[in-house]
């Protein structure tokens, strides 16, 4: 107990992987966000996001922003972030959104001397990801429909992580 009363529980951090950390992993990070609030559990996840390819200080993709703010989503302030060892060790369970980006998070958390587990977004819960799982196919270079379908698919993706995210939480 501090002096202000008892210490409130960290929330319990869910990042998400991407390539770019500009198009698919933002919205993700939202929508876990909105989703928590929904809940009454805003104040116990923190929801980031992240990207293989080292990209810093970037803005979402244009047509990220558009078909985000579709669907309500305001991310105009984001920023993308690059993966590394300290920013993955600050969270408790690390999201893929493709298949592509396992290998790269598996590098990383070789590194951490306790990793925290990691997801496939379309197989949540599961250590050992399906062959047939695939993830969320990536939109860059293409124009506005596959950013739709690609936040589409994360829409669709997110409710049953997020039910899977729930049973990890700790209870107070």
């Amino acid at each position: 107990m501090s002096a202000r009363g008892p210490r409130a529980p960290r929330p319990f951090h869910v990042c998400f992987v991407c390539s770019g950390n500009i198009c698919r992993s933002p919205y993700a990070e939202a929508i876990l966000r909105r989703l928590a609030r929904e809940s009454g559990l805003g104040d116990r996840v923190r929801a980031s996001s992240l990207g293989t390819l080292g990209i810093e200080g970037s803005p979402a993709h244009e047509w990220t922003i558009r078909a985000a703010a579709e669907r309500g989503e305001d991310l105009l302030p984001f920023r993308s972030r690059a993966i590394d060892p300290a920013r993955a060790a600050e969270a408790d369970l690390l999201v893929a959104l493709a298949r592509e980006h396992l290998g790269a998070v598996r590098e990383v958390l070789a590194r951490l001397p306790r990793p925290p587990p990691f997801w496939l977004i379309t197989a949540p819960g599961l250590a050992e990801i399906p062959a047939d799982r695939e993830g969320i196919a990536d939109p860059i270079g293409v124009e506005g429909e596959e950013y739709r379908r690609a936040l589409a698919a994360i829409d669709a993706a997110l409710p049953p992580l997020w039910a899977a995210i729930r049973k990890l939480i700790p209870v107070e």
